[in-house]
């Protein structure tokens, strides 16, 4: 299934600006509170209802999303999202508990798909965090407006990532609406899975719990949201554990204290995570590290090697200095012959060390090695 061109040639912020609340905001309670305190919660899950009509999804994106580190949700992009206002139901796919409600600033419509009467118009942005087992929470995110039956019982809502509410729920209610919005996220995490990094010190615990709410799907479920699924290989609804020890592939931090934060001090050399037999480089240095979200008049700088000429799970110290030429993904996905950028330069000085550096408009010919800007990076 191909992607329609005017979402992936523009800059990815609409869909990621909830990134670092998701990554920030821990499981949603406070550290004295146990959030399962009362709650009747099973062992296992099945998510067996989709939380928007099959008929109104346009596609369904992996987690894994690489600007930062592998985006730890994934979700639904729209059929015919900017409208207002927001009566698409959104459902609960099974029977659990909201213990957590988050409202963030509210959110403006900029895109050029929007029509002119409803551009810079103003939406509200919730999000559900949902205990659905002992173990694992899901959290809903980009909810433009809340249902009756949350409203009603959860008290004021405060700007703020913390709302503690206890809402019982059953598999199928409407817990809010989605239109304005052009997306809708989903992440799940279980503190029963676990992720593989080769420094786990970089990471959250709740980062290391991510996995896609589609494992929890029942197999006829999961074929019909296959099909909307551009990603061919498993596992279809991604991952965000792409570390191959003592190879290039994976995530790599600038040397120190690197938090998941401090979003320019990452680079990730992986897989795509919806064209996954596409090498991805990206560079987040242009981004701005902090708590809040993700600055959207500025990207990371997301490349595709050309003529995919390279294999980072097969580089390793041994391999000396790799260049590669590349150009942006979304130019590179247009046209597989469109015109390199420029080089990338890397070497492995050891299995958890590398320095990098970016060469505009030269070929791999025009490098023969690096410069004073060179780049160091650590696992």
């Amino acid at each position: 299934m191909s992607i329609p061109q005017n979402w992936y040639t523009k800059k990815q912020s609409i869909y990621l600006i909830g990134l670092s609340l998701l990554l920030l905001s821990g499981w949603g309670c406070n550290k004295n509170d146990d959030p399962l305190r009362g709650l009747d919660l099973p062992d296992n899950v099945a998510f067996t209802h989709l939380p928007i009509e099959f008929s109104g999804i346009q596609l369904m994106e992996p987690i894994g999303g690489i600007r930062t580190i592998p985006n730890d949700h994934g979700g639904f992009i729209l059929k015919n999202p900017f409208v207002f206002p927001a009566t698409i139901p959104i459902y609960a796919m099974s029977d659990g508990f909201i213990t957590n409600i988050r409202k963030g600033q509210q959110l403006f419509p900029s895109h050029d798909m929007v029509s002119p009467e409803i551009r810079g118009k103003p939406y509200d942005d919730f999000a559900l965090h949902i205990r659905v087992t002992k173990t694992g929470e899901i959290i809903y995110g980009h909810i433009p407006a809340l249902s009756d039956l949350v409203l009603s019982q959860a008290g004021t809502i405060n700007l703020s990532t913390e709302n503690r509410v206890k809402i019982e729920i059953k598999e199928g209610d409407i817990l809010g609406y989605a239109g304005p919005h052009p997306a809708f996220d989903i992440g799940m995490y279980d503190s029963m899975n676990k992720n593989h990094f080769t420094n786990r010190s970089r990471y959250s615990e709740q980062y290391m719990s991510a996995v896609s709410f589609t494992d929890y799907m029942p197999q006829e479920l999961k074929q019909q949201v296959w099909t909307i699924t551009p990603r061919t290989i498993e596992p279809k609804g991604g991952t965000v554990s792409v570390d191959v020890d003592g190879t290039l592939a994976g995530n790599w931090f600038a040397p120190g204290d690197t938090k998941m934060s401090d979003w320019s001090k990452q680079l990730v050399i992986a897989r795509h995570h919806i064209y996954a037999d596409k090498v991805t480089i990206s560079d987040a240095s242009p981004l701005n590290d902090g708590a809040g979200s993700l600055n959207k008049d500025i990207d990371a700088l997301v490349y595709w090697v050309r003529g995919n000429k390279l294999v980072p799970e097969n580089i390793t110290p041994t391999s000396g200095l790799v260049k590669v030429e590349v150009a942006p993904w979304w130019e590179l996905l247009r046209d597989p012959n469109a015109k390199a950028k420029g080089t990338i330069a890397i070497e492995m000085t050891s299995d958890h060390t590398l320095r990098y550096e970016y060469f505009e408009n030269k070929t791999d010919v025009q490098v023969t090695g690096f410069t004073s800007e060179v780049r160091n990076f650590e696992r």
